[in-house]
């Protein structure tokens, strides 16, 4: 193949990357094969590292600052848990900010998750961590009965971070769902927050693609985060019982 062609080829693949989000990479595997392999047989080169120092010692400066505390350990779990009831919150009241309306519910993949939060203090690099992908805010206007689609596929997976819905989990699938302490109604329309990813099925939630409309927002989910967080300071972890099992 020409130098030209090569060039062509590699032009072709990074446009092809750049269409998905980080997530969807990192899910994937790689479709070709690497130049270079990186191991242990590689050794420093002394020029490289004195001219990356300052750049590494600002970014380890940066990535160390503290930006809140958490006066209890944040994990996940199902049905659910003190960090994905508190990440789904987060999402939720942001959303309603940007929306200017009462926005419903938020949900998220718990696997798009990389960190749990022992108590202590929570810093920049954490957060960047914990949410390590690029996804973005996204609100939808769901029907009722999609919405009850939504309820079982949470059951399905045994719970996951889930905020202004309740449930019970019998035999798989959800039971005596409430929304804002209400019935659900079939016909009526209701605000879904979540990411970029999960908007498009990601994560097996599939109900997610029979949305009404789709509202987007350029705010990065991890910036979401990074706000609330910042704005509050200190986290106590909390499970409401919002999702039961029986």
């Amino acid at each position: 193949m020409t130098k030209t062609g090569k060039l062509t080829l590699l032009l072709l693949l990074i446009a092809t990357v750049s269409c998905k989000s980080s997530e969807e990479i990192l899910q994937e595997p790689l479709a070709f094969e690497p130049f270079y392999t990186i191991n242990d047989s590689l050794k420093k080169d002394p020029d490289i590292e004195n001219w990356l120092k300052p750049y590494r010692e600002i970014y380890e400066q940066e990535m160390g600052r503290r930006i809140a505390r958490a006066n209890g350990p944040l994990t996940f779990g199902q049905p659910e848990s003190s960090l994905g009831n508190l990440a789904t919150d987060i999402i939720r009241y942001r959303a309603i900010h940007e929306y200017q309306k009462f926005v419903h519910i938020a949900v998220m993949n718990p696997d798009g998750f990389q960190l749990e939060f022992e108590e202590g203090d929570i810093t920049l690099g954490d957060l960047y961590e914990f949410m390590p992908y690029d996804n973005t805010l996204v609100i939808l206007e769901m029907k009722g009965q999609d919405v009850r689609e939504l309820a079982d596929e949470i059951a399905e997976k045994g719970g996951v971070p889930l905020s202004g819905m309740r449930m019970t989990i019998v035999d798989g699938k959800a039971t005596g769902v409430l929304v804002d302490s209400e019935s659900l109604e079939a016909d009526k329309i209701y605000l879904v927050a979540t990411s970029s990813y999960v908007a498009r099925g990601g994560g097996g939630f599939h109900s997610m693609q029979n949305g009404l409309a789709r509202h987007d927002y350029s705010v990065l989910i991890r910036d979401i985060f990074i706000d609330y967080m910042r704005s509050r300071r200190e986290f106590t972890p909390v499970e409401d019982l919002r999702i039961r099992t029986r």
